[in-house]
């Protein structure tokens, strides 16, 4: 037991400096080593935000954060970034611009990355918070163009005439109306019945439905309507030729009118001009005659030419 004694003795007394500045050479070499033994790796990371359903963003300062990891070589060769992701997760709701910190999410690697030195740059981001609401929002038709003379649009309607919208308050509050595609109705005679979509596309709105079926009422200016027959001169046709029906030659004139005055007009005056220059063969025509001697004001009235059949045949010759 004496010597086991003297031996402990020995070993603090004697040389005692010598062996300090051992021990705290190993330790510096040590730390050195671990040092010399650990790398770091950085990367950027998309932040994922969860928010209750009824609370919108309306602006974010960054949308990345820059990830920086330490740890020895042999776990960062191992280390798989596929299964870290950034979160923010806001439960309690206040309105306005505030800074949100960032948070790791690690669980499914939550062993490992406790090896691991882990900071984030930026740790937080400034997010601008807004409540949803809903809103019924007016649909406006757009029309390009107008109905054919003698046509007015007389109606039109939208069913559904309104669509819900869904978005954060302030974006609502300025939305009024919400439009169609543009519908021609250049020329139409007919009301006409077709689905529409709307013209709208808002990153945080959302509207329901998205089309309307679009009804156009198409009504005639002219209340009245009479038909008169009127005869058909040829003029100008090739000395070669003839008209074989040159007793048939008689022209159908519609007039419509706003006023019931039609049985007043002098038709007996009215003439109807086939000019056949252009004709330099035999057959069967269709043509639309021209009418001349008619003194109205085309505001209140609209003239209809029907097109009329002319057979030419070649000129006998009996000499």
């Amino acid at each position: 037991m004496t010597s086991i004694q003297e031996s402990i003795r020995n070993f603090f007394e004697k040389n005692l400096f010598a062996k300090i500045a051992s021990i705290m050479l190993a330790a510096l070499f040590f730390f050195m080593y671990r040092h010399l033994s650990f790398e770091q790796v950085t990367f950027y990371l998309p932040i994922q935000i969860y928010l209750p359903e009824d609370v919108a963003i309306l602006s974010q300062d960054i949308s990345t954060s820059q990830v920086t990891i330490r740890g020895s070589k042999t776990d960062l060769t191992q280390f798989d970034r596929r299964h870290l992701f950034l979160e923010i997760h806001i439960d309690d709701f206040l309105e306005g611009t505030r800074y949100h910190r960032i948070s790791l999410n690690r669980s499914a690697y939550n062993n490992r990355l406790s090896q691991f030195s882990i900071s984030l740059d930026p740790a937080t981001v400034q997010l601008t918070l807004e409540p949803i609401i809903t809103k019924q929002i007016m649909i406006e038709p757009v029309l390009l163009g107008q109905p054919k003379r003698g046509y007015v649009q007389s109606d039109t309607q939208l069913t559904p005439s309104s669509v819900e919208a869904k978005g954060p308050r302030s974006v609502l509050e300025t939305i009024n109306s919400i439009r169609t595609y543009p519908v021609d109705i250049s020329n139409i005679t007919k009301s006409l019945k077709q689905d529409v979509s709307l013209n709208f596309d808002h990153q945080k709105v959302t509207i329901t439905p998205q089309q309307s079926q679009l009804s156009v009422h198409v009504a005639t200016q002219y209340l009245y309507r009479h038909q008169f027959q009127i005869p058909i001169t040829a003029l100008n046709l090739n000395p070669n030729l003839a008209i074989e029906n040159i007793d048939d030659l008689i022209g159908i004139v519609t007039i419509e009118s706003r006023i019931n005055h039609l049985s007043t007009l002098d038709h007996s005056k009215w003439t109807l001009i086939l000019n056949l220059q252009h004709i330099e063969e035999t057959g069967e025509y269709i043509l639309k005659p021209q009418l001349r001697n008619l003194e109205l004001s085309p505001d209140d009235y609209n003239i209809i030419i029907e097109n009329t059949t002319i057979k030419i045949k070649e000129m006998k010759n009996y000499e």
